[in-house]
């Protein structure tokens, strides 16, 4: 069994706030899933706080190289996501990103379906086998 503050700290390490990770930012963007990036600057500070050694320059050049990309994902927000993430989180989130711009407002959000989520369920499988322990 696992207590409160076992799993408090095993999601607060999960998202690099702990301490500071000698990672590179593709590796800890992908590492954390995605950012939050709806203003310029939340990335940035989202991982100076979280990578040993933070050069904003690194972040600029993932963005231009399209390593890393802006894109409107989660809850109709902009996230900052490693590039090869980027299609399976948007096939995942496409109709509920469509249902919010075409639904009548206010109004429950449609039912997101099994097969849509399948593919960002396979993938979050296969990344959580690959991440460091």
């Amino acid at each position: 069994m696992i207590t409160a503050r076992e799993l408090n700290r095993a999601t607060l390490s999960r998202q690099l706030l702990l301490e500071r990770a000698p990672l590179s930012v593709t590796d800890a963007v992908r590492r954390v899933v995605a950012l939050q990036a709806q203003h310029p600057a939340s990335a940035y500070l989202a991982l100076w706080n979280r990578l040993a050694g933070f050069d904003p320059a690194a972040l600029d050049e993932a963005f231009a190289s399209h390593r890393v990309v802006r894109a409107q994902l989660m809850r109709v927000t902009m996230h900052a996501v490693h590039a090869q993430d980027h299609q399976v989180f948007r096939e995942a989130m496409e109709p509920t990103l469509r249902a919010s711009r075409l639904a009548p407002a206010p109004g429950p959000m449609p039912t997101v379906t099994r097969a849509a989520r399948q593919p960002a369920s396979r993938w979050w499988s296969s990344r959580r086998r690959a991440l460091p322990r």
